[in-house]
């Protein structure tokens, strides 16, 4: 088979975790041993301990006396990490595909976890491995498939856990995964379900966003110009605007089920973080070190990828200079922040495209009317992923204007890969790509004044804005490849099918 023979990514570990406990480790569980007690409908799923044929995905070995039961599905993928005769490990090359089966809660098609996920599943599709996809959404009756993905209900109380877990289990012995990868599910899945979720198979988290972060104790600046902003917008960001006395009892009651929910993200087996932020966040609510995996994110988009749909990028730079907006219009991605910027460079020569669509639209419209900046800023609604690059190929500069803690802002990665300098609040997970002075500035969180000027800069100087984008677009293509993200992904798959670490 192709897919076989082609190097496997995850052989190479790339300094991103340490060593992974040996074969051995993976007899240690006593999931297995559990599992027919924790659920009664155990014996429906594929893990038919007692008769597990050979080339049966999802099965398990027959007992030995003294031994626990392994998933064949593991067994046969460590089989490939053995040492052979010569004391050496088994090429990656020889490897079969795995079948992971992603979870996720995204109803939009647009949005940076959506993009990520589209873009995962297309590297690991390239890699010859198979993927499943499960999107968790309310008042789902049953199981549903719908945009090649599956309708399961989402799960918070312990009655929609119960549910949920049906519905998942269904999917898993049907599909006969190797793995599973959650996407941004913190409201969506419940403790119960998260746990014997993961009892089921190896499970592997992406931290996608601050909600289990804020939840569990979040620390922002103590000082500083943004400090009491960002506390507000972060609260609003993860609990809602708690204007009713409804809605803070109800805040207040969900507090023992975060607790719990950090107790469970605690048993997965491997969670990823795309910042240093986060990952010291997860250190310091007690989570193993050994489980944390350190991945930076990557992005297909480039100047010679559809060049064909671009609407003037062979044209030279359009006059006046365009500054981009990407995003969710919303208070958490400060697009009002962003308008309010831009009248205080009114006096320059540019235009602003703002693109994408969120609650604040039509607050941000009426700011637009009141500074009367009508002619010049322009709002294109939401822009499919495939066709934001003529949008990026005719900026100047893109404008990042987040003030709370982010995951990493693919915008960012994107514009840099168009060789675009960004200008952005140095928060969180913005600080992995952009360096001040480098390929754009970073300013400090809400001083728009500082952002208006580092703006100005860029769109006075042409000379300026090529070698900051000169720089970028070289970071990117050494830094932040897809090769690199697969490697580090595949290497965590692996660990996590190897041996459950830490696992109680």
């Amino acid at each position: 088979m192709e897919s076989a023979a082609r190097e496997c990514s995850g052989g190479h570990r790339g300094g991103a975790s340490e060593e992974a406990p040996r074969y051995s480790a993976v007899r240690e569980p006593a999931a297995a041993r559990r599992l027919p007690q924790l659920h009664p409908r155990i014996g429906r799923l594929p893990l038919d301990r007692a008769s597990a044929r050979e080339g049966a995905r999802g099965g398990f070995l027959p007992h030995r006396s003294g031994e626990l039961s392994v998933p064949v599905s593991v067994s046969r993928l460590l089989d490939q990490h053995r040492p052979d005769e010569s004391g050496h490990e088994r090429s990656c090359r020889s490897s079969r595909p795995m079948k992971i089966l992603h979870v996720h809660d995204k109803q939009q098609s647009v949005g940076g976890v959506r993009t990520y996920l589209r873009e995962l599943l297309a590297a690991l599709r390239h890699e010859g491995h198979e993927n499943v996809v499960v999107r968790l959404q309310r008042g789902v009756k049953g199981i549903h498939r719908e945009d090649g993905e599956y309708l399961v209900r989402s799960s918070v109380g312990p009655l929609s856990s119960a549910i949920a877990f049906r519905g998942l289990e269904d999917v898993i012995q049907t599909e006969r995964s190797d793995l599973i990868h959650l996407h941004s599910i913190f409201t969506t899945m419940g403790p119960a379900a998260m746990r014997r979720l993961s009892l089921l198979l190896p499970t592997v988290l992406t931290l996608h966003d601050i909600h289990p972060l804020y939840s569990w104790g979040l620390k922002v600046p103590s000082d500083g110009l943004a400090a009491g902003e960002m506390r507000r917008l972060v609260r609003r960001f993860t609990r809602g605007h708690a204007a009713t006395l409804v809605s803070r009892i109800k805040q207040a009651s969900a507090w023992p089920l975060r607790r719990l929910l950090a107790r469970e993200y605690r048993r997965l087996d491997i969670i990823l973080v795309a910042n240093s932020y986060f990952r010291e966040e997860l250190l310091a609510h007690r989570f193993d070190p050994r489980k944390l995996r350190f991945i930076p994110f990557f992005t297909s988009k480039g100047p010679a990828i559809g060049r064909g749909r671009d609407n003037g990028g062979d044209t030279g730079p359009p006059d006046p200079p365009v500054i981009l907006f990407v995003g969710r219009l919303s208070e958490e991605k400060g697009i009002l922040s962003f308008i309010a910027m831009l009248d205080l460079i009114r006096d320059s020569h540019w235009v602003a495209e703002i693109v994408g669509e969120g609650p604040q639209e039509e607050g941000a419209r009426r700011l637009v009317e009141a500074l009367r900046l009508g002619g010049r800023v322009f709002f294109r609604g939401p822009v499919a992923f495939d066709e934001l690059d003529p949008y990026y190929r005719r900026c100047r500069v893109v404008v990042v204007p987040s003030v709370i803690p982010e995951n990493f802002v693919l915008v960012g990665l994107e514009s840099l890969a168009f060789a675009k300098p960004v200008v952005a609040f140095r928060v969180s997970g913005i600080t992995e790509w952009l360096r001040d002075g480098v390929n754009g500035f970073l300013v400090e969180p809400n001083d728009l004044q500082a952002m208006g000027n580092r703006v100005r800069r860029v769109l006075e100087s042409d000379s300026l804005a090529a070698e900051l984008g000169r720089n970028g677009e070289g970071i990117v293509r050494t830094e932040f490849t897809r090769e690199r993200h697969i490697a580090v992904l595949l290497s965590a798959y692996k660990d996590a099918l190897r041996g459950r670490v830490g696992r109680t």
